[in-house]
């Protein structure tokens, strides 16, 4: 610590919650106050200014006190190590209530408020927080002993006010910053998927299709060329269920398309309704949890032993290009290709659709992908609180169907624009990674003295 400084428990220079009898003194029961609900408290916001308003008899018997200048802090988990934090300003009557979920200090007169905001923004203080939080999953909150015992450094007052300046200035110009980086990432995004929902649907290669029309093979005589090698396999089809909104594709799709449902093209491997017991090591198991929108993801990484997979892996094995889709849950209507070379089980709550016969599958994936078929899924499933789609159904969902030379081309130019994509996010998310380190070495040399 820096020459001249001194080290203070928090509940020594911090009155932590004042009492709810200061508003009754201020202001009369039928006098608006702020309120502050915990959803409405911003992340990396120095200062919080509540939007609502109630009367003070509405809210004093229940919620959290505070008023102009107390620094405010969410103690429960996720909201405490997601940084929920910020000093109130600006109140109706200078008096705020919130949720009782709030820790509100008041500084003393050896402190600034904003020294205070920035040392409790700190990710070193959220991290050793959440190690001392008690309480049952999901309502663990920090202990208020951590709280106040925490030591702060105390730095002459004027040194305090120069730093916490020095501080905001170049917090709100890495905010910015920020801004801009995320607003590129979400342009990036949404340029891919707009040119995502037009290149399946035809729109993107209608020249291509008028410049050679009468020239190359149609969709109709490609899926019927498909259908009869599928029809030499040994195929056993299961039960399926009619399905609603194919309507809707069909109007979306050039005329020279045709429509074939995924059982049509596709074989499902299905390992719903089983339990994989995980083991330490052993071969790769691929959950629901590694299928992401888009893509197959490394993590988490979990595996099945050797014993195990041998008994498991009995319907099916995934090949390179197959396409997975998760049917249930808050991810239903996930898709990713299948870009693994290696042999790997696969757990519950996932669909595999694997070619009946060989074909490129690029385009079906996108297709899937796209916001199109995507309300499909939506509007064919089923469940109130665990919404699913039920194989029966999902054999039925229509998948367009373009001649395979316009396949191909689809599907390449998707592949370079999303190539193009995941570099500038890439990009993006390396700025924004930099910036954080930014903001954390800067508060580290704020409260060692080096700034």
């Amino acid at each position: 610590m820096k020459n001249g400084w001194s080290s203070k428990r928090l509940d020594e220079v911090c009155w932590i919650k004042p009492p709810k009898s200061e508003a009754r003194a201020k202001i009369s029961a039928n006098k608006l106050v702020s309120f502050l609900p915990m959803e409405d408290m911003g992340i990396d916001q120095e200062y919080v200014r509540p939007t609502q308003t109630k009367p003070l008899s509405s809210v004093i018997g229940s919620y959290t006190y505070f008023a102009d200048g107390d620094v405010l802090l969410a103690k429960i988990t996720p909201c405490f190590e997601n940084g929920k934090l910020g000093i109130a300003q600006g109140l109706t009557n200078g008096i705020g209530f919130g949720s009782s979920e709030y820790i509100v200090f008041r500084p003393d007169k050896t402190l600034s408020k904003e020294w205070l905001y920035y040392y409790l923004s700190r990710e070193t203080f959220r991290v050793e927080g959440a190690e001392r939080m008690s309480g049952a999953v999901g309502h663990k909150r920090v202990s208020m002993e951590f709280i106040e015992s925490y030591p702060i450094p105390v730095p002459p007052l004027p040194e305090q006010q120069r730093i916490a300046g020095i501080l905001g200035e170049v917090f709100e110009g890495i905010a910015t910053a920020k801004a801009n980086a995320e607003k590129h990432l979400q342009n990036a995004r949404a340029l891919f998927d707009a040119v995502l929902c037009r290149s399946v649907i035809g729109e993107t290669t209608k020249e291509w299709r008028d410049a050679w029309r009468g020239g190359r093979t149609t969709a109709d005589s490609d899926l019927k060329s498909l259908f009869g090698q599928i029809a030499t396999t040994d195929r056993k089809l299961a039960r399926s269920e009619e399905t609603i909104g194919h309507e809707a594709i069909r109007d979306l799709l050039p005329e020279e398309w045709r429509l074939a449902s995924i059982e049509q093209l596709f074989n499902l491997i299905d390992y719903r309704g089983k339990t994989a017991t995980k083991s330490g090591s052993g071969r790769r198991l691929i959950t629901a949890r590694n299928i992401r929108m888009g893509f197959l993801s490394e993590e988490p990484v979990t595996f099945i032993s050797e014993e195990q997979y041998k008994k498991w892996m009995v319907r099916g094995f995934p090949k390179p290009g197959d396409i997975f889709f998760v049917t249930e849950g808050h991810t239903m209507g996930f898709v990713a290709l299948n870009t693994r070379t290696d042999e790997f089980a696969l757990a519950q709550r996932t669909i595999t659709l694997q070619p009946s016969v060989p074909f490129s599958t690029r385009f079906f994936f996108y297709f899937m992908l796209s916001s199109h078929f995507q309300k499909l899924v939506k509007l064919n499933a089923t469940g109130a609180a665990a919404v699913g789609m039920k194989a029966s159904k999902f054999r039925s969902l229509p998948l367009a169907f373009p001649s395979f030379a316009e396949q191909e081309i689809i599907a390449d130019k998707l592949d370079a624009l999303r190539e193009e994509t995941q570099c500038l996010e890439s990009i993006y998310q390396q700025k924004l990674a930099a910036l954080d380190e930014l903001k954390k070495s800067l508060l580290y040399q704020a409260f060692s003295g080096k700034l």
